[in-house]
This record gives C-alpha cells, structure tokens and sequence, in this order.
C-alpha cells in the first residue's frame, strides 16, 4: 500500500489468466443483513430483516432477500438520499419455523449488476480487501420463541 489500498484481479488474456494489481478506488455493489428485530404479533412472532446496501456510482434498483435457499424476495427501500448514496432497506420475515435459518441479500443497479456470490467473486478477484459478496447470515430461532 503506498498511496491507496491495493487488490489482485484475474483478467483474460489470449487465453492465459494474468493477475494485475489495481488500486481500489470505487465501492463495490454491496448489501447486508444488518438487523433482525422481532414483535409479537397477535399469538405469534414477526421478525424484520432491515439492512444497508451501496454501489458506488450506479443508482442501486433494488435488494432482495434470499431465506434458506428459496426464492429471492425483493425488500422494500425505506431511505435513499441520493442515486449514488447508500440506503436503507427491509423487509418482513412472519412467523419462521424454529431452528437454523441462512439469510441472504444482494443489490442489483441500474446497470443490471448483481451482487455476487462468494464463489463468483473468486473468479475475478483473490484479495479480501475488496469482498463485496453476498454475506450469509445465520440466526437461529428459538423453538419457545
């Protein structure tokens, strides 16, 4: 590091992969799952999944939720202050089954990028300073909720 962070990145070349090292100077299309609150809702629990997301210079469309490896479900953006801002998102998990649950997000932009999965990043990038994939969360829900 001698003026700014520095990353490796895999590029294609005449069929040959070469690794260059490249300054990080942009933020990468991120999102994560920062806060699981509950309430109790008549005789039941209703958890909200609520996180932040940013992308650098492209506007973010939209975050979705993945819960244990279904289909993703698109959250709602409660704060943007700007295209190029980050926000705030959440969504609405009601009444989970007790025991081990993974959950996921991921951004999309304007541009059509996804947040990548760990197992895309790695094919284009080695160093960790720039791990902008998606981040599994694993809670665990209580069987006496």
């Amino acid at each position: 590091m001698a003026r700014n962070y520095q990353s490796l990145r895999a590029v294609k070349s005449a069929g040959d992969m070469l690794w260059l090292d490249t300054s990080i100077s942009r933020n990468n299309l991120k999102s994560v799952i920062a806060r699981i609150t509950r309430r109790r809702v008549a005789e039941r629990f209703e958890y909200k999944l609520s996180g932040a997301a940013w992308g650098g210079s492209a506007k973010i469309l939209r975050v979705e939720v993945q819960i244990d490896g279904g289909p993703w479900l698109e959250a709602s953006i409660d704060e943007r202050r700007g295209d190029s801002a980050w926000l705030l998102w959440s969504t609405h998990w009601k009444d989970p089954a007790p025991g081990e649950h993974i959950l996921v997000s991921r951004a999309i932009n304007d541009r059509g990028d996804i947040q990548p999965t760990p197992k895309e990043l790695r094919e284009t990038l080695i160093s960790n300073r720039e791990d902008n994939s998606q981040w599994h969360r694993k809670v665990v829900i209580d069987s006496a909720r």
